[in-house]
């Protein structure tokens, strides 16, 4: 790997998306066939117990889309930020990045979120209900600032969506928790049999709960994304800045999601998380303004133990480690 930081970037990031797209494709036929032993498995069999299949087909293709295209989001993100990163190492607009990377971030955390291993089928598809519904009302609420001559219809079609969602949840058994006031016609938790859930994730609570060794990266990059007072001087300062103020926590979101969809899906997932400690050991290894203890990341297990990560494998049954 070259001695320069910022070349090392560029390979990294152009090794980790070949390495993630393979991932991805094995997880497309995975989520078509949920192997035994698995807990997407467990949602399938799980929805068989409570819902028609009319409902069990609407929330699990609405799931399986929207971790599709959260994904998809980050990824068209991330190979904007992969052409950025090419730039010689003065010309990379670091708001610009940071920017693209809070993309990034948000697509694989929301995805995690859907398939959270931490949660039985119970609370997850719970999820999948209050996701569905949040992405009709959501329509309908985009819909309201549509010039006059056009809005009547789109805006028509958008009400019935969400009423239709409505319908699809409620009739379910699912209890949707009205909002207060004027909006009174949107929900604010769904509910069922004792398990509630939010509508959507509380980003910062996600990134604490999926990224425990970067907890401040979410907040770095909305700053930027928000052109937040304190981001605009923000400057790599280095390459060294370069590679671990975005690279390395963006190493630790591609395992964040790795990790999770691997386990749900019962896929060998430390292969690919060995490989991406190596990247993250490449970057790390001649920089010499580390604010960490250089054997951090000298092997994946020393790694998960100093950042305090979930270990791989175990859960469910299935999962090749």
């Amino acid at each position: 790997m070259p001695a320069d930081p910022h070349r090392r970037v560029q390979n990294v990031f152009a090794w980790q998306r070949d390495l993630l797209g393979c991932f991805l494709a094995d997880v497309e036929e995975a989520a078509a066939a949920p192997r035994d032993g698995t807990c997407a498995a467990a949602d399938v069999r799980w929805m068989g117990e409570q819902f028609t299949a009319d409902t069990r087909a609407h929330l699990r293709n609405h799931a399986v889309g929207a971790v599709r295209g959260h994904l998809s989001v980050a990824a068209e993100h991330f190979e904007v930020l992969d052409d950025l990163a090419r730039r010689p190492a003065d010309d990379v607009p670091v708001r610009v990045c940071l920017t693209l990377a809070r993309t990034v971030l948000e697509g694989a955390m929301r995805a995690c979120w859907l398939v959270d291993t931490g949660l039985d089928s119970k609370a997850r598809v719970t999820r999948w209900a209050a996701a569905l519904l949040q992405d009709a009302e959501d329509v309908e609420q985009a819909t309201v600032d549509i010039a006059p001559g056009e809005r009547l219809e789109i805006h028509d079609l958008a009400q019935e969506l969400r009423l239709a969602g409505q319908g699809l949840v409620t009739s379910a058994g699912f209890a949707a928790k009205a909002k207060g006031g004027d909006r009174a016609h949107q929900t604010a938790q769904v509910e069922y049999e004792g398990v509630r859930s939010d509508m959507a994730p509380k980003m910062v609570d996600l990134t604490g709960q999926f990224l425990r060794a970067a907890p401040g990266f979410y907040k770095v990059t909305s700053a930027a994304a928000h052109t937040l007072s304190w981001a605009a001087p923000m400057d790599w300062g280095d390459d060294d800045g370069l590679v671990h103020n975005m690279a390395v926590p963006l190493l630790d979101v591609s395992d964040a999601l790795v990790l999770e969809l691997a386990t749900y899906l019962g896929l060998p997932g430390r292969p690919l998380l060995l490989r991406t400690n190596n990247h993250r050991m490449g970057l790390t290894r001649a920089t010499i303004t580390d604010p960490h203890p250089k054997d951090r990341y000298a092997d994946l297990d020393t790694y998960r133990e100093r950042t305090r990560q979930k270990p791989v494998g175990g859960r469910p049954p299935g999962l090749t480690t």
